[in-house]
């Protein structure tokens, strides 16, 4: 396992082969996977130009996106990319593109390098689209052993190193860190004054989806049924921050999510809490493990939103609180008003069953 810094290069993108892939159990994508006739149109690229000769340091890597379908098999575009020049032109069908660079995690193994991203409480994924993707870098492709072709049977030549891009988990310091306990000291004491209680009837929470969810012996249920990747449902009214919203439901294995406006908490998405705001364009993870919550089993999710600090706890069990959220600095502003509804869903094959949801306006 390294951390490393990858340079800004111009890249030359020889386009994309689809893949298919049912477990989400190997991080490397095989190289024998690409497409003949993407390997074909790289390696003709590379021979007209001398591409090995102008730039002796050209690297070349495995990238792309991808994604789980609403099975939650693994599918997506994969590709090959190989610095070059800055002032080469590149022909088409290959594209010219711009890699930002970046700090990366490296590992030759890439089951050692998801676990160390599952564990890791310095770092997050800091995944950057297409400019700072994800990759595999391919070594010795064309080398000193003479192979004749890009990907060669001689594996014994060459040797894949896998790469996520991060970014550091910024550290907090002591007089931060009792500003959260003060904030989060304060805000459990209001909870304690109580507020405006409303218990949700979950027959009357309408579907944001394609998906509606069935009900059973006063349960709700939340299952895609394999038509859509997620199911969502929210409730009619809305409700005016700050407030704490109590669930207590149970998931068969992943993705149990809670939202409140643009708000969303997320458990049980790997190992790590998130935390994103579709108003404030935030997409927090963090990491230690705090977002896995039990499954198959009822559990009590208390979500507060106070206007100073946020916190959320897992059966009376704190899990997170901080204040550096864009919906607090928001209030910093005295008029500010923040009002939504609340929502739950979950996403792929997984089923989630609620039994209460009740939210209180502090």
């Amino acid at each position: 396992m390294r951390i490393v810094y990858l340079p800004p290069m111009t890249v030359a993108d020889a386009g994309c082969a689809n893949h298919h892939r049912k477990e989400n159990t190997e991080f490397i994508i095989e190289h024998q996977k690409l497409s003949t006739s993407m390997m074909t149109v790289f390696k003709k690229f590379a021979d007209d130009v001398d591409l090995f000769r102008i730039k002796p340091d050209t690297r070349i890597f495995g990238c792309g996106n991808e994604r789980q379908n609403h099975k939650g098999h693994w599918e997506g575009d994969y590709g090959i990319w190989a610095s070059i020049p800055d002032d080469l032109d590149v022909p088409p069908p290959l594209k010219k593109r711009q890699f930002y660079g970046g700090l990366y995690a490296t590992c030759t193994d890439g089951q050692i390098l998801q676990e160390w991203m599952e564990n890791t409480e310095d770092y997050r994924d800091d995944n950057g689209g297409i400019n700072r993707p994800a990759m595999h870098e391919y070594f010795n492709l064309y080398n000193r052993h003479g192979l004749t072709t890009i990907f060669s049977d001689e594996n014994e030549y060459m040797y894949i190193e896998a790469f996520v891009p991060i970014k550091e988990v910024a550290k907090l310091t002591e007089a931060q860190k009792e500003l959260i306990h003060e904030k989060w000291t304060a805000l459990e004491k209001t909870t304690a004054y109580g507020g405006k209680i409303t218990d949700i009837d979950l027959t009357t929470m309408t579907k944001a989806t394609a998906v509606d969810a069935c009900y059973e012996n006063g349960l709700m249920i939340l299952n895609t049924g394999n038509k859509d990747w997620i199911i969502r449902v929210g409730t009619q009214e809305e409700f005016r921050c700050p407030v704490k919203i109590e669930l207590r439901a149970k998931i068969c294995d992943k993705f149990l999510c809670l939202g409140y406006a643009e708000e969303w908490i997320s458990l049980n998405r790997g190992t790590e809490l998130s935390i994103y705001s579709g108003t404030y364009g935030e997409d927090n993870l963090y990491g230690g493990k705090i977002g896995i919550v039990p499954t198959n089993e009822f559990i009590d999710i208390e979500w507060i939103l106070g206007k100073e600090c946020m916190a959320i706890k897992v059966n009376g069990e704190l899990r997170y609180s901080g204040i550096d959220h864009g919906y607090i600095k928001a209030f910093e502003n005295s008029e500010h008003i923040m009002s939504g509804a609340i929502s739950v869903n979950t996403q792929f094959d997984n089923t989630m069953t609620v039994e209460s949801l009740r939210v209180t306006e502090l």
